[in-house]
């Protein structure tokens, strides 16, 4: 399964937000990020760990093919990709031609 998470140059040093290793050299990190997450750095190296141009803010955003996170969902949490399967299965279309999950289906979901 292969994924990708969205990275967020930080600003400045932070505690409170997670951190994703780019994998690149300092002067290519700008352009992209990997999925090698890490917990935030310890008080004494996040200064350095910002500065280095190495980590970013995790984003909380993935990016991924449908299939790798409904694999990923139904390995991890069945229960849900079984409410999740069951909402679409009954789902209708609006007028506007947009797809109406059904709401009591997805409403099982845990």
């Amino acid at each position: 399964m292969r994924s990708s998470t969205l990275g967020v140059p930080p600003e400045r040093a932070e505690t409170g937000y997670g951190y994703i290793k780019t994998g690149l050299p300092a002067e290519l990190a700008a352009r992209a990020a990997s999925n090698d997450s890490s917990k935030s750095p310890r008080r004494k190296r996040r200064n350095n760990t910002v500065a280095s141009g190495e980590y970013w803010w995790n984003s909380g955003v993935f990016v991924m093919r449908a299939s790798v996170w409904l694999a990923a969902i139904t390995a991890c949490r069945p229960e849900i990709a079984a409410a999740c399967r069951a909402s679409y299965e009954r789902a209708s279309f609006a007028s506007d031609g947009s797809l109406q999950l059904d709401r009591a289906a997805f409403a099982a979901c845990p």
